[in-house]
């Protein structure tokens, strides 16, 4: 068995895994084949022919909650134990919910609560957890040995590499600086939307625990070209069933249930803007979105 890392860019369906693996068994972790959705539903995800997603970005109620690949991988692996030997496992990056996923459905790593919840709390809490922040940090480097490298340090209490300690400083010291700006009140709040406006962007993921009682969270930062690169994320304390791509943001503005920006090129539908967010957004991005 190997885990393989395919170029972001690639898209992912079932003709490109025919063409490109064919008899193999393959698994496909943290990385979403296109309408796997339809396929088969299984214990941890979607299931067609020799190809198993296990992957919590598919669109639907059904991924529309606090839940990971990683998450996902634990539970397939209870169920049906790990990958046979032959089988290759892909992922397409390297942060903490690819690695953590891929490594459980090889068996190098148990299928533990401690594992899950490390990924739910970098992929949506963005609560400090060490294995969560360590793993988070070393996606800088697009590479699943460095990526191995952290964990094994992490899991065996050694010291990081000294290149994953310093991104892992970076991330440490971005959410002191994000926690500093909650705690003087730089956030502005309109409607549902608790904002700020950053000369760079930041890592959106860190903010639901910074700011528990938040429904949005929004960044907003400038693109260089004119406009204003807007960055959003689900916070934790939104109404039953709210999702973030269902809003009616205005045309540009992509993303998933729970996080978006008017840079991604995916996954927004259309329809009327929410009331709940007030005024700020026309008069934040007005004709600049």
């Amino acid at each position: 068995m190997s885990v393989v890392l395919i170029p972001l860019a690639t898209l992912v369906d079932y003709e490109y895994l025919e063409s490109t693996y064919g008899d193999k068994d393959v698994f496909i972790c943290d990385t979403y084949v296109q309408e796997a959705e339809n396929w088969e539903e299984i214990e941890g995800g979607y299931k067609k022919g020799r190809y198993i997603n296990i992957d919590h970005h598919a669109p639907g109620e059904r991924m529309s909650k606090f839940v990971t690949s990683t998450c996902l991988a634990c539970d397939y692996v209870k169920k049906h134990g790990v990958v046979g030997k032959d089988s290759i496992v892909l992922i397409n990056h390297t942060d903490c919910d690819s690695i953590l996923s891929s490594q459980i459905m090889i068996g190098f790593l148990e299928p533990e609560t401690r594992y899950a919840e490390a990924s739910i709390d970098s992929d949506h809490t963005g609560r400090e957890n060490y294995l969560a922040d360590a793993l988070q940090s070393c996606a800088y480097f697009q590479n699943i040995e460095k990526s191995l490298e952290c964990l094994n340090s992490v899991l065996s209490k050694r010291k990081m590499p000294q290149d994953c300690y310093f991104q892992y400083k970076k991330r440490l010291n971005e959410r002191q600086s994000l926690a500093s700006s909650v705690q003087k009140g730089e956030f502005k709040q309109e409607g549902a939307l608790h904002y700020i406006s950053r000369e760079k962007k930041v890592d959106t993921a860190l903010l639901p625990a910074l700011i528990p009682d938040s429904i949005i969270i929004g960044v907003f930062s400038p693109q260089g070209n004119g406009n204003i690169s807007v960055s959003l994320r689900l916070g934790l304390n939104p109404p039953p069933g709210y999702h973030l791509n269902q809003q009616g943001f205005p045309d540009g503005f992509c993303g998933r249930w729970n996080a978006g920006s008017n840079t991604r090129r995916v996954g927004m539908s259309s329809g009327g803007l929410n009331p709940m967010l007030g005024d700020c957004f026309n008069s934040i991005w007005g004709t600049k979105f």
